[in-house]
């Protein structure tokens, strides 16, 4: 008889792109209305929820701020892509909904050094996915 395996662990970049997909899907599902449309935060383009991006302010190299829902908005191909990221839109709509010091907060708040484990990743991932699930029950 032979033993059953063990389901492999899920390595850390395989958590890092499942939860970039969640967390994607959360920030543009949070920002649709009741007809499943959101509005591009760089250029107030409107589209359904699913053909906009998951845009971020700061680079998502920086990881002490990739998945911070300040640092992130729903954005449409065009900005995000073409004009990458359209930066002079995006810091407008920023100022306007986080008010005058966010530029400063998120800058500070990016340099700051941070590795995050599987566990901390699984636990992100877990807690998106659930908010995800809590969305779509409403």
């Amino acid at each position: 008889m032979k033993n059953p395996r063990k389901p492999k662990a899920k390595t850390y970049r395989t958590l890092k792109i499942a939860l970039d997909k969640a967390w994607s899907r959360l920030v543009r599902r949070r920002a649709a209305d009741d007809r499943g449309i959101a509005r591009c935060c760089s250029c107030g383009a409107t589209a359904l929820w699913k053909a906009l991006q998951c845009g971020h302010f700061v680079s998502r190299v920086r990881l002490a701020t990739r998945w911070l829902e300040r640092n992130t908005a729903p954005q449409c191909v065009r900005c995000n892509i073409f004009l990458r990221g359209n930066p002079v839109g995006y810091a407008r709509w920023l100022e306007r909904e986080y008010g005058p010091g966010i530029f400063a907060s998120l800058d500070e708040q990016s340099r700051q050094p941070v590795k995050f484990t599987r566990a901390d990743l699984q636990a992100k991932l877990d807690e998106t996915l659930k908010a995800i699930k809590e969305l779509s029950q409403s």
